[in-house]
């Protein structure tokens, strides 16, 4: 099989990106290397299903899949707070919060439904998924939907440029030190409000 494009790892960031690039870019021949069988079974259960607006937006404008994420998934309230104070009754604790949706919506993602939905999309939309490929390596972690957003962002203009025969380098690297510096700062926060709140010795010992 002849592609402009391979993609190994047919996950929620190669799938998407593939989406992006074929809406970008609707002459490319792309190919996706996956190693699941499609399709998955519901509720596949990963870190990076309950979305940020970051992520939301790149689903439902970006990728133009507001009808699926409408129907298919949970419309969120933004984020919310609950203080336990020792008790294991969830529905009972104190919970701090929005009581109606926010303008800018967020979802709470099946992962199995969502990425069966995005292998469909991609044999109507002309491009193949095949074969068995590629796992992120860390089981415990993988990237949120808003690093996602950005880094497949980034790379269909490094293959616009690359199309338009400019070179990549000034601008990969560009994008290298704005994505970082995005990962870094993130990580920086979480670290600061989950960590410090939940494990004070391990705060200090940092």
């Amino acid at each position: 099989m002849n592609a402009d494009v391979a993609i190994l790892g047919g996950g929620l960031a190669g799938l998407t990106l593939a989406l992006q690039l074929k809406r970008e870019f609707p002459d490319l021949g792309i190919l996706v290397v996956e190693r699941r069988r499609h399709p998955l079974p519901d509720a596949a259960h990963k870190v990076g299903e309950s979305s940020v607006e970051i992520g939301a937006h790149y689903f439902d404008t970006t990728l133009g899949l507001r009808d699926h994420m409408d129907s298919a998934h949970i419309r969120k309230f933004g984020l919310r707070y609950f203080f336990s104070e020792g008790r294991d009754d969830i529905e009972n604790v104190t919970e701090v919060g929005v009581s109606r949706f926010l303008p800018t919506p967020s979802y709470q993602i099946d992962r199995g439904i969502f990425e069966t939905f995005l292998g469909e999309e991609a044999r109507r939309r002309g491009w193949a998924l095949t074969g068995e490929a590629g796992v992120f390596l860390d089981p415990f972690y993988s990237p949120g939907s808003d690093f996602i957003a950005i880094s497949n962002t980034y790379i269909c203009a490094l293959v616009g440029y690359d199309l338009a025969g400019t070179s990549l380098a000034p601008y990969a690297h560009f994008y290298e030190q704005l994505y970082l510096s995005f990962y870094e700062s993130t990580l920086t926060c979480s670290a600061t409000s989950i960590h410090c709140s939940a494990m004070p010795p391990y705060c200090r010992s940092r």
